[in-house]
């Protein structure tokens, strides 16, 4: 496959050291363009060059012409991902405890607790209390009905095949059930 700089590719493979330098200074902008890319808190431009410079020697060496791949596409995206590498790890991160705005709050202060508060926890032991109270006031069959129904998902037609009783029947042991319960709940409270 013939490409731009075959010639000179194939000369830095033999170890002409001045093949080499003529490659580094024909794909200089490409090397710049990538460093453009690649914004670095701890590294400067010149050390990304570097980085660069040195991807593009091991390209050389690296290079495979039977791929039908052209050399400057090859060495565009080796360039890129070195360099995209060496920079990712160099996020900023933030700190719980760094005060933001006029210094009084930090990040710590304004994210919600996910967990339940004590009062929330309390009141749900109260509401769970008084169901199970309203539950044992009710007849074993309206229990019955209820647990299948709501507790184990089953449909009111199942619940009426199973038990042996009319569809209807169900369905009202199931009403007169939530009646009482509704009864006692709002006595017991």
């Amino acid at each position: 496959m013939d490409y731009q700089l075959k010639p000179l590719v194939e000369r830095a493979k033999a170890g002409d050291n001045e093949a080499v330098a003529e490659i580094l200074e024909r794909v200089k902008p490409l090397m710049l363009s990538s460093i453009s890319k690649c914004h670095s808190v701890i590294m400067d431009d010149e050390d990304l060059y570097q980085e660069a410079a040195i991807e593009v020697i091991c390209s050389i060496k690296d290079f495979d012409d039977e791929r039908n791949v052209p050399f400057l596409v090859f060495l565009k995206k080796r360039i890129f991902y070195r360099l995209k590498n060496l920079t990712r790890c160099e996020r900023q991160s933030l700190s719980l405890d760094q005060p933001i705005g006029d210094g009084a709050s930090t990040l710590a202060d304004i994210i919600p607790d996910a967990r339940p508060s004590v009062e929330n926890i309390v009141q749900t032991e109260q509401q769970h209390r008084h169901l199970c109270m309203a539950m044992a006031a009710l007849t074993p069959k309206q229990r019955r009905v209820l647990k299948m129904h709501y507790l184990q998902g089953m449909s009111m037609a199942d619940v009426s095949r199973k038990d042996g009783l009319h569809y209807q029947a169900v369905i009202k042991l199931k009403e007169r059930a939530l009646k009482n319960m509704r009864i006692f709940m709002e006595d017991d409270i």
